[in-house]
């Protein structure tokens, strides 16, 4: 619409949010003003910031070679950075995603549970990591001086360069539920393991993914998959598979359900069945 001052490549790639039902002026504001960057929820310039479950930055990783003095290659990466408190004492959200098939291994049926806890910043660093990986060359399993490193150097696209000559080993290890909301480790749910003080989020999001036909049932995979191989074959398949996706969460009370079909693309001619293979082969 003419807007010339949008900062939308900034927002998808020095800093990742994720919103559940959230207040659309923030995110509109997240969008087009540079320097607007919520760390967490609350009203922030003038606007109320709510639904944020997480916040990413950036990372980028050198390969480096003490022996050499040199990095082989780097790279980026994203990760969960803090959002309360400072120090060895600061705490930040993360999303914890697990995966699973329906107990029915022939039933099209998925489901993706995001369980969403919080962080001990335990060595200070401002950021979720398990330290820096080295190669263990003597098989001691610690880091020792000469051993080549993967040196996380700097946060943020514009973030200040931190090169050190030794790998920090020290990653966090400490996570609770926060089940009052406070980012403090007072709610009796901090653990070591992730996966076992996710069992009680303070935020959760499910996500069901289903191949179903015009009667709403679950398909068999067996069933669908048979098929001779020829293009009107592949599209009568098609035509008998509806997908849905479902989603429900603790942060609102409804079920979104979205329900879509291929065969409305097949019968407009947007979506072809050609087969690849099947073509006649020119031997001159």
């Amino acid at each position: 619409m003419g807007v010339t001052s949008q900062k939308g490549d900034m927002t998808v790639f020095d800093h990742r949010y994720e919103f559940l039902n959230g207040n659309p002026g923030a995110s509109e504001r997240l969008w087009k003003e540079a320097n607007y960057r919520p760390s967490d929820n609350g009203l922030l310039a003038g606007t109320d910031v709510r639904g944020m479950m997480w916040h990413m930055r950036p990372a980028l990783v050198e390969k480096y070679d003490p022996a050499a003095d040199a990095v082989s290659e780097s790279y980026w990466i994203d990760v969960f950075v803090t959002n309360a408190g400072a120090g060895l004492t600061a705490t930040g959200k993360l999303d914890f995603v697990a995966h699973e098939p329906d107990p029915n291994p022939f039933l099209a049926h998925f489901t993706e549970t995001h369980n969403y806890i919080n962080f001990v910043d335990a060595n200070g660093n401002g950021r979720l990591d398990n330290g820096e990986r080295f190669k263990d060359m003597n098989g001691n399993g610690a880091y020792d001086i000469g051993e080549p490193f993967e040196d996380v150097v700097q946060v943020g696209l514009n973030g200040a360069a931190d090169r050190v000559t030794r790998a920090r080993d020290n990653g966090d290890g400490r996570f609770f539920s926060d089940l009052n909301r406070n980012g403090l480790e007072d709610d009796g749910t901090l653990g070591i393991d992730p996966l076992s003080v996710s069992r009680k989020p303070w935020a959760w999001l499910k996500n069901e993914t289903f191949m179903v036909n015009d009667l709403g049932q679950i398909l068999d995979l067996r069933a669908i998959g048979q098929n001779t191989g020829s293009s009107d074959s592949i599209a009568q398949t098609f035509e008998q598979v509806n997908f849905e996706r479902t989603w429900q969460s603790s942060e609102f009370a409804d079920k979104i359900d979205v329900m879509a079909t291929p065969r409305i693309l097949l019968k407009s001619g947007f979506l072809k069945t050609q087969v690849k293979g099947n073509e006649p082969v020119d031997q001159r």
